[in-house]
Order: structure tokens, then sequence, then C-alpha cells
């Protein structure tokens, strides 16, 4: 039992995919301990990107910070450098994340989550149902427009060359919406001419991977890179065995990934890259052996920066991506908790939805005097989707909505240090002003014979936002370090405009929804010396307008038409409402001990202590922890060279129970879980390597059961399908560079 936690279809690989193994097949034939920049540095030190203003022009990427030096920032940051995300037991970026102090994200793969189910979490900010950390690839962002979530599986592990974080809201006076958790940028590796790799896997679950990719030089001046990577896996069933029903499967995944980048540096001043990306995943029996979900993106991404002079440098970047997601949903009206084998499911949605994203961000970076790392710029983003949705009974087709709308963001930044000669102190303020409109919106159709036409009000909203930090040297040892923040997200597409039958629920939209707006801060201090680093944190947050994802009407049936929907597969309606206000804060300890030159400790604890202040559902109490917010969890690692060619890498975490919703009816599992991996590098060209995920094969709920008023399990029809989190899972594999 819990406690409560109080405060004062299977598709054959894509002919995409076989070629694009069999091209580079054919190309290679022919030719953990965590960097921890606020303080410490975990295992091996990994040092953050230079300015491009300084020395030499880096690689074109833009960075979390854009373009200032992590370890300088105010505020929490951490950086994953390469060599360590090799050794890592997790074998996916999501998972390598979640072993990072203050990150949460959930232990089932994501290739076994719809993507409406994922969960990223940053001291608190972000839900599956409202996700506020903004996510980067090259600086370039990734999370999905339309649902907010991050497909991980078009990221392989194989391919980065860093990972940037930063904790809060301290950046948002540079990037605005999404931001208001956090940041984290995921750097990739550069093309390097003349090298060749490959990597092949095989794991649990009959899980098959590959990645190939080959570097090139036309010229001095230009630099190529390809690659392919995919996955083949059968998955697990994630349903207890208790629980389960007939039709209830294991989830099959099949991703395919291609990636084409060139850089072109005409000058020592002057850098500029282009890059295609093409993804496919594919997830075939979600619970039920007839749901499946199948996601496409196509991204278009340039950018470049130019020295102006020793201090100044020009600096741009944009996008253009196109995705589609089809998704089809089961229901079974006769599933319960307490009769598993009761009823046969049936189709209760199909829905194919498309939606494009394209956005680009220029700035000034330069300095003037004392005033240090000065940006100034602006950035742009448009959004539109359209969502086409079929609705079914178990007699057949009811009806059908689509809907349809446009987002549009515009930003002005202005960012500085003061850097007084006299004085070992940094002061940076920052300035944002955000634009944000939504319109065209339109929600269209026919149910069961009668016409659905409603054309929605367009609505704006803007808003001036600040930062003000500042960070003090005490000597070669002590950082003190602080800053305040305010911030705003505005509601996602999905959030106003999706409806969905998911079970037996029904969601329906709300344009009615208000941005969400933060007023933050956060203290901490930071020691180092040659063999020990430690890093402590406070932070405190006080957001309005929570976006939370609620019950708003019970008791479905057909004598009320179904709450007047005429979904017959609705019991229960939901829609993502403004619930109130909330209090996120808490504090973060992390620690980094090199005890032996071949041996390095990590540890990190963090407390989040997320609660409504004021709640506009009834049904949410105030003063209790949020959903899909571990009041807690710690991190422990090792890393051990035991000789020149083999090392050792085990990541422990620890969470307790927590609930899964605002309302506090379902309440998942905590668990203490340990990952351990193993490479052994048989030359300069070849590693082997073995990794294990839950080592001890721990059984848990990452999904747990529903409970009633009462505290008696729900083994009603309206009682959720719990869900295991992730079992044993061993992985083996080579890599090899030529």
């Amino acid at each position: 039992m819990h406690t409560d936690q109080s405060f004062p279809y299977v598709q054959p690989v894509s002919v995409f995919a076989r070629v694009g193994t069999a091209c580079f097949i054919a190309s290679l034939c022919a030719a953990p301990a965590f960097a921890q920049t606020t303080g410490a540095a975990q295992g091996a030190t990994a040092s953050s990107a230079p300015s491009p203003v300084a020395g030499q022009l880096e690689a074109v990427t833009v960075g979390a910070s854009r373009g200032t030096q992590l370890e300088d920032m105010d505020i929490s940051t951490t950086v994953i450098p390469r060599e360590v995300i090799e050794r890592a037991p997790e074998t996916t970026v999501d998972q390598i994340l979640n072993k990072i102090p203050g990150i949460f994200v959930p232990t089932q793969p994501s290739t076994q989550l719809h993507p409406t189910g994922q969960v990223l979490s940053i001291r608190g900010f972000g839900t599956s149902t409202n996700g506020l950390t903004l996510v980067l690839l090259d600086g370039i962002p990734v999370n999905d427009p339309y649902f907010r979530t991050v497909n991980w599986a078009q990221i392989p592990k194989s391919s980065i060359e860093r990972i940037e974080i930063i904790r809060g809201g301290g950046a948002t006076s540079l990037w605005g919406n999404m931001a208001m958790g956090g940041v984290i940028n995921i750097v990739t590796r550069a093309p390097v001419a003349g090298e060749k790799r490959l990597e092949v896997g095989y794991g649990s679950f009959n899980t098959k991977t590959l990645d190939a990719s080959v570097g090139f030089a036309p010229s001095d001046d230009l630099k190529i890179g390809l690659s392919f990577d995919g996955s083949d896996s059968d998955g697990y069933n994630a349903t207890p065995q208790q629980y389960r029903n007939p039709a209830m499967v294991s989830t099959a995944s099949q991703v395919s990934n291609f990636n084409a980048i060139a850089r072109y540096t005409p000058s020592a001043a002057s850098q500029y890259f282009v890059k295609l990306q093409a993804s496919q995943t594919r997830e075939n029996g979600l619970t039920y052996d007839i749901a499946h979900n199948h996601w496409d993106t196509y991204r278009l991404s340039f950018g470049g920066q130019s020295r102006l002079s020793d201090t100044s440098s020009l600096n741009a970047s944009g996008w253009f991506q196109r995705s589609m997601m089809f998704t089809q949903n089961a229901s079974n009206p006769s599933y319960s908790l307490a009769s598993p084998q009761a009823g046969v499911p049936y189709v209760s949605q199909r829905e194919n939805a498309t939606y494009s994203s394209a956005g680009a961000t220029v700035y000034l970076q330069t300095e003037y005097g004392p005033i240090k790392d000065i940006k100034v710029g602006l950035d742009l983003r448009r959004i539109s989707t359209n969502d086409p949705l079929n609705l079914f009974s178990a007699a057949g087709y009811q009806g059908n909505l689509t809907s349809q709308a446009v987002h549009q963001f515009e930003g002005l930044f202005l960012q500085g240090t003061y850097r007084p000669e006299a004085i070992p102190l940094d002061v940076t303020l920052g300035l944002r002003e955000d634009f944000w409109q939504a319109n065209n919106a339109s929600i269209n159709g026919n149910y069961r014979g009668s016409a659905i036409a409603n054309d929605l009000a367009d609505t704006s909203f803007h808003r001036f936002d600040g930062r003000l930090g500042a960070k003090y040297y005490l000597g070669s040892a002590w950082d003190l370090r602080a800053a305040a923040y305010q911030n705003f997200s505005a509601p996602g597409l999905n959030q106003m405009y999706r409806s969905f039958v998911g079970g037996s629920n029904y969601t329906i939209p709300n344009t009615g929804l208000q941005p969400q707006t933060n007023l933050g801060y956060e203290f901490g201090v930071d020691f180092k010396r040659q063999d020990f680093d430690l890093a402590l944190t406070y932070f405190h947050n006080k957001l309005k307008n929570y976006i939370d994802y609620s019950t708003v009407q019970t008791g479905c049936a057909a004598a009320n038409n179904y709450c007047n929907t005429g979904v017959t597969s609705a019991n229960t309606l939901k829609q993502y409402v403004n619930g109130g206000d909330a209090t996120l804060r808490g504090f973060e300890v992390l620690g980094t001990w090199r005890a032996l030159e071949t041996l390095t400790l990590t540890g990190g604890f963090a407390r989040t202590a997320a609660y409504l202040t004021s709640s506009k559902v009834a049904s949410d109490p105030v003063f209790q922890q949020l959903g899909q917010v571990p009041l807690w969890s710690a991190n422990l690692g090792a890393t051990w060279q035991a000789s020149p060619k083999l090392s050792f890498t085990l990541q422990v975490k620890a969470f307790p129970d927590y609930w899964n919703n605002t309302a506090h009816t379902q309440v998942n599992d905590g668990a203490t879980l340990a990952d351990l991996g193993v490479v052994y590098k048989h030359s300069k060209m070849v590693e082997l390597y073995a990794f294990a995920q839950n080592i001890g094969d721990k059984s848990y709920y990452d999904q747990g059961l529903s409970y009633t008023p009462s505290g008696a399990v729900n083994t009603s029809a309206s009682g959720t399908i719990p869900a295991r989190g992730m079992p044993f899972n061993l992985t083996v594999g080579l890599r090899a560079t030529f």
C-alpha cells in the first residue's frame, strides 16, 4: 500500500531502412561518471565548448548556453562527454539521462511507450502531459512540435559527442518558451575525413542494433558525414501476468534513422553547416495487439557563425521539420483488474496527425569593456498541425473529427555579464520579450450523422521576462552562485485542440488554456579540489496557471449519452486544464571523488517538493505532491579502469513510490535499480562491450495500480492497467573504427 506524501500491428523494416543499411555497409567496405560543470567533474573531466569568439573557431553547434561556457554560469549545469557516454551501461539516451541527479525519466524504454506517455522532468518541471524542458539536437529544438515529447530513438548513443544540461529556468532569457524546467542540448559527433565507424549489438527481447557512419572531405574546406542506424526489438510484455488479457502482447519496435551533414569552413573566421535527418519509428502492440503507433520525422537544419573581430561573432541557425504520427488505439470496456480475461478489444480510434515546424535564430555575441559575453538576438518559430481522428465503437465506425491550428512564437533577447577587474565576481543580466499567437484554429467533422463545425477564436500573449544572477569566486576552491528569473510556457497544440480515446477515457479539447508563468530563484555553492568536487543547490519556483491533465466528468453511460459526447467507449471525460498555482522547491547535492587513479566514485541526491498551493479542480488536492514527481532520488556511480584495456561502470538509482497523477488515485512503485557496463578495448580499432540494465531483475510497476477513495485497489473497468518497468536487459556488441 502506498503512503501519502505531504508537505507543512508489426510491419517489416521499411525500404528506407534496407537501402540505408546496404549503402552504409558498402561504404564501410569500400573505404559512468558524469562531468558536472557546476563545481565538479564527475569521472572524466569535461570542459564545455569554448566561446566561438575566442581562439580557433569551434565546430558549428549551438550550445545550451548559446556560446557561454557552462562552467562559468551562475546556475546548475552538467556536461557528459563522449568517453563517459560510451562506457555508460544504459543503451539509449533517455536511460542515460535518467541516471543524472535531478532528472527523472520512466524506466520503460521509450520504444515501449506511446510518445504521449513519456516523461522528462527536471526539478519537477515536466510530466507526460505537460512538457516543460527544452531538448536540443546540435542547438535545434527536437521536442515534438505537436506533442512536445521527444523521440529518443532518433538519437543513437553512438552519435553523441557530449550532452549539455542546464537545470532550472536560468537559461530562459536565451531560449524562451519550453525552457522553464531547463535545457538539454545533445551535441553530435563532427564528421572526420576518412573515418568509418561500425557498431552492431544484440540483446534481450531479441533486440538487434546497427549503426554505421562514414566521413570524407571533398576539399580542405568541406567535410561531409553520412550515417545510418537502426534497431529491431520484440520488446517485452509490460502488463503483469495476473492482469493480462489474452490480447495483451509485447510491444515490438523498429527504428530507422538516416543523417547527412556538411560542414563548410571557407576561412578561419567563418564556418557553416547544413544537416538532413530522417527518422522512422514503429511501435506495434501497445498493450493490446491491435494498437500501434508510427512516427516519421524529416528535418532540415542549417546554421553558421562568422567572427567579426577578436571579441565579436555573428551566429545564426534555422530548421524546417515535417512529422507524421499514425496512432491506432484499442478499447475493451469489459476488461477490469478483477476480470482481466473478459472482453475482446476493438479499434476505438485511428489518428493520422501531420504537422510541421519552422524556425530561426540570429544573435550577435560581443563584449564592451568590463561587460563580457553580450548576446543580443531574436528567434522565430511557427508550428502548424492537421489532426484527423476517426472514432469507432464495438459496432463499427461512429464519426470523425479534424483539428487544425497554427502557433507562432517571436522573441527578442539581450544578455551580458559584468566582470569588474578588482573583484572576482560575474554579474549576469538577461532580458527577453516574447510574443505568442494561436490562430487559424478549427475543429470540424461529423459524428453519428451530426455535423460538427467550430471555428475557434484567435488568441495572443506577450510577456517581458528577466533574469539576474551572480557568481563569486572565493579563491581556487570555492564558488558562490545565485540567480533569480521569471519565464513562461505557452500551452501546446495537443493540449488545446486534440481529442482522443484511450481505454475507457475520452479526452476533449480545451481552447481556453492559458500560458504557465513562473518566478524562481536558486543559489548554490561549489567546492573544487584536485580529487574531490562537491556542488549544492537550493531552488524555489512559484508557477501560476499550472497545466494538469484532469478528470472533468465521470459516470458517462448510455443514460446521459456518454456525458453528451456519444462516444460509447467513454466512461470518463478528461481534459488539460489550468489546475491552479504550484510551488516546486528543493535541493540537489552532486559530488565526485577520484579515489584512485583508476577509480572514480560519483553520487547525487535530489529532493523536490512539488505541490499545488491553489486548485481549480475538485479532485486535485493542495499541498500534496504533484503527479509524476518523485519526492526524492539518489544516484551512485563508479568507474574502474581495471587495466588499460578493460573498464567497468556501475550506476545505481533509487526513488520512492510516487503518485502518477495529481488527483492521487494511482501510485507508481519506487525501486532501487543498478546497471553495469563492461568495455574491453581489443585493439586501437575494435572495442567489445556488455551492458546490463536492472542487473537484479527488480520487478516493479513503472505505471502503477489505481485506488478508490477508501484506499482499495480499483478493480473496476475504470481501473488503470499497470505496466512493469524494464526487466533485466543484457546487450552485447562491438564497436569498430577504421
